[in-house]
């Protein structure tokens, strides 16, 4: 049971870093950024099984054990590489709201699995105005800009989103929010998870620290999630209820706004 969990959760994770490949493949405005991490060594497990040329049933389990952990400790490595030396960050003007939404994508098939439905709620797109003339307009919605390097923030907020799932063993919901809060965007993560025990809240955001005990958890995607948002000059911080759920709350830079050109000619 304990090696079919593993082999499940490995599999798990090599299933979200293919989704974001492949995003980051199909972005136009981006070259390839490289092979997988796990691609790698990918040939070696295929190429022993080959030789051994065995229909053996444990064999083969063991054969696809083996695999599995070579692409596991692949990613490992790359992931402790990326701690250690400085990042180039693809910076861009983008709105949070289309990163989260593109998170809940990437996320669904993991949703679905767990039995934990995900709830949007960010602040409307502007819609077109169809009130008469002497009516005042409402408010402009204000788009909730941030300058990131919009693959590294995705992975950021799929840590939580992920960590999230898998705490409600019992399905439920998942929220996703975004507002501004003054000169700066907050993104919120919410579960109705087991939620973290007191004694281990401090900490969460260690590398290879985890509270899933046997059923595993390589304790790197939260701190991978806290070095990212360091990185853009935010902060992430939580609260958490045991036996109600976590929330994560996400801090980022708003971007200042370019004045309007039209208005610096007015006098």
């Amino acid at each position: 049971m304990r090696d079919a969990e593993s082999v499940r959760r490995i599999e798990d994770e090599i299933e979200i870093s293919r989704r974001l490949f492949r995003q980051r493949a199909d972005d136009p405005r981006r070259g390839a950024r490289g092979q997988e991490p796990h691609q790698r060594h990918r040939a070696a497990p295929a190429v022993l099984q080959n030789k051994l040329q065995q229909d053996d049933p444990d064999t083969r389990r063991h054969m696809d054990i083996i695999g599995n952990e070579i692409h596991r400790l692949d990613r490992v490595v790359q992931i402790l590489v990326d701690f250690t030396r400085p990042r180039d960050l693809r910076l861009e003007d983008v709105d949070l709201r289309d990163i989260l939404e593109s998170v809940s994508v990437l996320a669904a098939p993991d949703a679905a699995r767990h039995r934990v439905r995900v709830v949007l709620e960010l602040p409307k797109r502007e819609a077109m105005n169809h009130d008469p003339p002497n009516k005042k307009a409402p408010k402009k919605d204000e788009a909730l800009m941030v300058r990131v390097d919009s693959d590294l923030m995705k992975q950021a907020i799929l840590n939580l989103v992920l960590n999230g799932m898998q705490s409600m063993s019992a399905g439920g919901t998942l929220t996703l929010k975004a507002r501004r809060d003054d000169e700066m965007i907050l993104a919120e993560v919410q579960d109705q998870g087991c939620g973290i025990p007191p004694e281990a809240q401090e900490k969460i955001f260690e590398l290879y620290f985890t509270t899933k005990g046997d059923k595993g958890g390589s304790g790197i995607g939260l701190a991978q999630t806290y070095q990212i948002m360091q990185w853009h000059y935010g902060s992430v911080e939580f609260d958490s209820i045991v036996g109600a759920g976590t929330t994560f709350r996400l801090r980022l830079p708003a971007v200042v706004a370019k004045p309007d050109r039209q208005a610096e000619m007015t006098v």
